[in-house]
Order: structure tokens, then sequence, then C-alpha cells
């Protein structure tokens, strides 16, 4: 019997989600810890930090950035492992691209991927459970096949599973 993927969305406001999906930025900041490992959909959030745009459009070089975001929000535009959950420290920062609040946990990610093409998609709010519905949305637009193929790369033992 095949193991289910453990998948999960995560909504995070643009551009720290486009960052996210770039690869560029490995740390999510939240204030509450999750037990979850695996594979998230990146989703990004209809807000997003207008500031952070110019700072981070200039740190990658992508003059395009803030019209990418405009068009990109409540949408999936990639996917990532998450790899661990930790209280953050101020080490973090570099790799989270902003100061660490106190209290607050490190979600590690890695391995990211952005889509080539997004999809519009309403969600929960934070880590949310992919519906069955979804998923075969996800399948029928070819996303499942790469979140299947990181999850191989980095699935040794998830701890919280995902199952039809």
């Amino acid at each position: 019997m095949k193991k289910p993927v453990p998948v999960r969305g995560l909504e995070i406001k643009h551009p720290y989600a486009m960052a996210v999906a770039m690869g560029e930025k490995t740390v999510e900041l939240k204030s509450t810890y999750t037990p979850f490992r695996g594979v998230v959909i990146i989703r990004a959030a209809r807000e997003f930090d207008r500031r952070f745009v110019r700072q981070f459009t200039t740190a990658v070089g992508e003059p395009d950035l803030a019209e990418r975001c405009s068009h990109t929000a409540g949408h999936v535009i990639g996917i990532a492992w998450l790899d661990d959950c930790r209280p953050a420290r101020k080490s973090d920062e570099a790799s989270a691209l902003m100061k660490v609040p106190p209290e607050y946990y490190a979600w590690v990610l890695k391995g990211a991927v952005e889509f080539q093409g997004t999809m519009p998609f309403k969600s929960g709010e934070g880590l949310f459970k992919i519906s069955p519905q979804d998923q075969s949305i996800f399948k029928k637009v070819g996303y499942w096949i790469m979140i299947e193929s990181l999850n191989n790369d980095y699935n040794l033992e998830a701890k919280d599973t995902w199952e039809d």
C-alpha cells in the first residue's frame, strides 16, 4: 500500500510567499507551533507588505516582483517541505528576511518550487488541510506530481499525514 503524501496548505502574505516559493526565504515565523512535517502548498494571501516588496525586489534583482505579487494574490504559487518547527532565534533573521518577534516559532522550509503558472485558490488561514476535491484539482493541473516528488525527496517519517 502506498504511503499517503503528508500535505497541507500554508497561507503567507506577499511578498513573503513569493520569497518562500523562490527559495529566498527558508524560515517562516509564526506565533504558533505545529507538529506537521511534510509538503506545504504555498498560497499567497490577498494582503501584502508593500514596504518589503521594494526591499525584496532590490535584493533579488526582480524588477517585476511587485506586479507578480499583485497578480498572484489569493493564488497557489508553489510548494516547499516543512522540515522543522522550533523556537525562533536571532540567527533565523537572515533566513526569515525579517526580525524575530519574541516567543515566535521558526517554521523551517526547504526544497521550495515556484509554480510556472498559478491557480486561484480559496483556503483557510495559516496551515490548513487540503480537501479531496482540491487534491483532485491539483492532480488535473499537474501540481500533484511535483508534490509527490518533493515528498519522495524529503519524507523520512512525517509525523502528521493527510489521507484520502
